[in-house]
């Protein structure tokens, strides 16, 4: 062995990224010809020193003679088994027997998990005297189709470069996180049938309105047309003309949904942005995807089409609405179906904003959009007293209703015909009109009548989120019986938060949580300032519930006194939350960061008699300092796990 003073050898790193055969940020050994490089290696392995930093290219050890490079020996080469497939709900276990990596020679492997997901265990076994790691746990029933595992190999000595392999595993039987055990539909891409199967030659501001797909059973007539994001642009009835405004690439009834953070999708790009619409800071509309086009009338990118005969598959890149020519990183995907009088559409959002990762809050979305022509200019839907309601010539401003649909209709009458609008868990809608002095009426024309679905959702930048909505034609007796037919697993207080179920639409106020999947065993948020959380829009009868349980874990810090605001259909936010009000209470939780359940007392509201109905949920937390953690693992309105 050498002497091991500097003096005969130097461990030197280059900053430069022109030097032939030496990476910049990398270390040589430089040694006099006495040395080996085996010699040199065994010495400066370790070492956290830098001897030298060269000053230049050319200038690499001026004080050392008749050097030879000798270069850190290679990270260990790692090859693994292959992983068994994991099946949602099930247990999993993986065994990678050490001898499994492969080694260069002279080196020795130790293996060492960092698994993508926190379900998954690692630990070290020996059995029949030969080591082995045994990756285990159970797998979250809202798996995605496709997970991975990373595998890091390195040296017993911990000095060397560890190597690492990510293995894909199958996830069988999965579904996807966000999609709750009662959502039946597959949400599968169709891959037959794949070309478009008409044209239509009309021009609508310069852009062929282009190949589309007709759908008609007799009674309701539909048209899916590709220049317009594929959404169901033409509703009619069947040999009738269309109801549904199309003016612009703003128009429609496809989904729109807003973000937050700055309104162009890549700022380098440095896009025109529509100042009417939106600031590049983010002010307006902001980030707004929208599933028809832009205000620039420019058409979002479809990127897949196809039928089975029944149902017709769309995938089609969102455009930003403010924008110039900006798709965004949003992909939808949509299945349209008849069913009677009906059009059912489902729809799957699936995010990948890398550039901008933050959460922001949720803000109210068009889910979908609801713009008819210029006739239809009666809002019908079903008021807190639980009669029918015209609304018209209105601000734009959400109303609540008790029942989840609403129809566009000429007249104010429930025998008036026209469309009607029905989703899952939707009990607010609204009503502006477009040009109302303006004569013309037809589906190109300015004039026209907004309603939309309103719903508030927090968006991840990798998000995938799903949704099912219908339109129906016939009288708002006919709408409002089909509608009241369906099922609405979403009017409910109860919810469980997991992988499987995701935040549903509960919402927040000064607080972020993790983040897409949800967590199995809760969401949890960290808070900051008066802390807001919001339930979904409902409507239950107020009778009905008189207690909600929540199973929560609090950190200390978190105050732990609270307030519950019950809000009834009809009734201002405002005027809720009003001391005397009726539909204000108070709860109290133990912050000791310990699983716990408590019942919270809905409010009577004994002041609004009007309405029966229940609407508007929140919880308060006033004051609460910025960084206190609040997990919740499900409410109910009775004592216990809601899917137990």
């Amino acid at each position: 062995m050498p002497s091991t003073s500097n003096q005969y050898a130097k461990k030197i790193r280059n900053p430069f990224t022109g030097v032939t055969g030496w990476p910049a940020g990398t270390d040589r050994w430089l040694l006099y010809s006495s040395w080996s490089c085996e010699e040199a290696e065994t010495y400066f392995r370790g070492l956290a020193s830098i001897d030298a930093v060269i000053a230049a290219t050319t200038d690499v050890a001026p004080e050392i003679d008749s050097v030879r490079e000798c270069s850190p020996a290679a990270a260990p080469s790692l090859s693994l088994p292959t992983a068994p497939d994991m099946t949602p709900g099930s247990a999993y276990e993986w065994i990678v027997p050490y001898s499994a990596a492969t080694a260069a020679s002279g080196q020795t492997i130790t293996l060492l998990s960092m698994a993508s997901h926190a379900f998954l265990t690692a630990v070290t076994e020996t059995v029949s005297g030969a080591k082995r790691l045994k990756i285990s746990g159970t797998v979250p029933s809202g798996l995605s189709a496709d997970s991975s595992v990373t595998i890091t190999a390195k040296q017993t000595d911990n000095q060397q470069t560890p190597a690492t392999k990510t293995i894909h595993v199958v996830v069988s039987g999965s579904v996807g996180p966000n999609l709750p055990t009662w959502e039946t539909f597959a949400y599968q891409p169709i891959t037959t049938n794949t070309d478009w199967p008409t044209t239509d030659t009309r021009v609508h501001r310069g852009q062929a309105i282009g190949p589309k797909a007709v759908l008609d059973n007799g009674t309701i007539h539909v048209e899916l047309w590709k220049n317009f994001g594929g959404s169901p642009a033409h509703i009619s009835f069947s040999g009738g003309p269309n109801l549904i405004n199309q003016f612009d690439w703003g128009r429609g009834n496809g989904l729109t949904i807003y973000r937050g953070g700055r309104t162009r999708q890549v700022e380098s790009e440095g896009k025109a942005v529509e100042p009417a619409w939106a600031t590049p800071e983010g002010a307006g509309v902001g980030n707004n995807p929208i599933q028809v086009g832009d205000t620039f009338d420019n058409p979002a990118v479809v990127m897949a089409y196809g039928n089975d005969g029944t149902t017709h598959y769309i995938k089609v890149r969102m455009m930003n609405w403010a924008v110039q020519n900006d798709p965004t990183d949003v992909i939808l995907e949509q299945w349209v179906r008849l069913d009677g009088r009906a059009v059912h559409v489902w729809t799957k959002l699936t995010h990948n904003r890398t550039g901008d990762q933050t959460q922001y809050p949720a803000r109210s979305n068009e889910y979908p959009n609801f713009i008819v022509n210029a006739p239809l200019k009666y809002n019908a839907r079903v008021a807190g007293d639980g009669n029918l309601t015209f609304l018209t010539d209105w601000d734009q401003t959400p109303v609540h209703q008790i029942e989840n649909w609403t129809a566009m209709v000429p007249e104010a009458s429930a025998d008036s015909l026209g469309v009607g609008l029905w989703r899952e868990g939707s009990f607010a809608s609204s009503q502006f009109r477009y040009a109302p002095f303006d004569s013309a009426t037809d589906e190109f024309a300015n004039p026209a009548n907004y309603n939309t679905s309103e719903q508030h959702i927090t968006y991840d930048w990798n998000g995938v989120y799903y949704s099912h909505h219908a339109f129906i034609v016939g009288t708002v007796t006919q709408i409002r019986a089909w509608a009241n037919a369906q099922t609405d697993h979403r009017n409910t207080l109860s919810w469980k938060f997991n992988s499987r179920n995701g935040r549903g639409y509960f919402y927040w106020e000064n607080a972020v949580d993790t983040g897409f999947p949800t967590p199995e065993d809760g969401m949890e948020l960290t808070l900051s300032g008066g802390f807001r959380f919001y339930f979904p829009l409902v409507s239950l009868l107020a009778s009905s519930v008189t207690t909600l349980w929540m199973r929560y874990k609090a950190g200390s810090g978190l105050p732990t006194g609270g307030y519950i605001v019950a809000g009834r259909v009809g009734q201002s936010p405002q005027d809720q939350e009003k001391e005397g009000s009726g539909q204000m209470g108070n709860f109290t939780i133990v912050a000791d960061d310990t699983w716990r359940t408590v019942g919270i007392p809905i409010p009577a509201g004994g002041v609004f008699p009007s309405s029966n109905y229940l609407n508007y949920v929140r919880l308060m937390f006033p004051g609460n300092p910025t960084g206190a953690k609040l997990k919740i693992a499900w409410f109910n309105t009775s004592n216990g796990d809601p899917e137990a």
